[in-house]
């Protein structure tokens, strides 16, 4: 049984050694293995601090401007247990609070957490939900299920009324979707990309635009091999457009900056119409993420994790010794 524990209020005073005495702008929270650690960087030093504890093993996470949710599995059950906060002195808390059930979670989607519910994928046979769980009333609600058409990948919209999702074709590849919370009205917004040379791998939640107007999407439609970057309007108005070929690994949605990896290069481009040309951003770079400043880029290559300063294009070795089939990373920080 999957349960989930959320912390609200100030911090217990008996958790703060797991990050005692560590204070930044931004921490940049990677997996490794089954345990989530915040590599810091300060006066050109990476400090490294564990965030879970040894004994848990986690799942997945997910941040929202500066919280973040753990899943974890616990020697009694498996439990989403903690949101990490950093407060205004830059320090991060770490907080345990009451328990929910989740008895079909797909530890498989990502999860998708906007500070105030959890939006999650549960499986059970061959029948995939996505359902919310409000973390101030306590409540489930089940949005849309559906038999032999796996859903995957959510993603809260700017605004908490919608979440944009992964459903799968009766062909090959997923089409995007969004269903209003409140309503239950589903929106498609994509037609069935075609696989983008990734196999069956689960395809990454897409991006809103700051305005919830637009959302960012790898697909292969026509004559493109591989993963494209394409936009579409949030109420399913009009076709795709098609901005750049290239894997989307992050999104800045105050800048309107996509962060592509071509060629195991990482590239930005400006989305506005038209959009920019792809500016190379650093070489051999993979599993990006940008920082809620804007001012840092964390990757993987070769085995370790890196911290790049987007000013003054520098680069700091943060993990040296890391290894793992697709990492989950992300930052947290004070949202923009």
């Amino acid at each position: 049984m999957i349960r989930v524990l959320i912390c609200l209020g100030i911090a217990f005073a008996f958790l703060t050694c797991i990050v005692e005495s560590v204070r930044a702008e931004e921490f940049f929270l990677y997996q490794y293995g089954g345990s989530v650690y915040a590599a810091v960087l300060q006066e050109g030093k990476v400090q490294n601090v564990p965030v879970s504890k040894s004994e848990e093993s986690v799942l997945t996470f997910e941040v929202y401007e500066s919280s973040c949710l753990l899943v974890v599995n616990t020697p009694d059950s498996n439990s989403a247990r903690k949101v990490i906060q950093k407060d205004r002195r830059g320090e991060l808390n770490v907080m345990i609070v009451n328990a929910f059930s989740l008895p079909h979670f797909d530890s498989k989607s990502p999860i998708a957490f906007n500070g105030k519910a959890v939006a999650y994928v549960e499986v059970d046979g061959k029948t995939s939900s996505l359902a919310v769980l409000d973390l101030e009333t306590e409540k489930t609600q089940t949005l849309l299920t559906q038999v032999d058409k796996p859903l995957c990948s959510p993603k809260w919209s700017p605004d908490g009324k919608s979440v944009a999702y992964y459903s799968a074709s009766k062909g090959s590849g997923f089409m995007l979707e969004s269903i209003n919370v409140a309503n239950g009205t589903r929106t498609v917004l994509s037609s069935a990309s075609k696989p983008t040379g990734f196999g069956s791998v689960t395809p990454r939640p897409p991006f809103w635009s700051g305005d919830g107007k637009k959302l960012y999407f790898e697909a292969a439609y026509g004559d493109k091999i591989g993963p494209n970057l394409y936009e579409v309007s949030a109420d399913g108005s009009g076709s795709a457009r098609h901005i750049c070929a290239g894997l989307l690994t992050a999104f800045d949605g105050a800048s309107g900056t996509a962060f592509v990896v071509t060629k195991l290069n990482v590239y930005s481009v400006l989305v506005t119409k038209p959009a920019s040309e792809p500016k190379l951003v650093v070489e051999q770079a993979w599993w990006a993420r940008v920082s809620p400043s804007g001012k840092y880029l964390g990757y993987y290559w070769s085995d370790a994790l890196y911290i790049r300063n987007l000013g003054d294009g520098s680069s700091i070795k943060a993990v040296p010794d890391y290894r793992g089939d697709g990492p989950q990373t992300a930052w947290i920080g004070s949202d923009r």
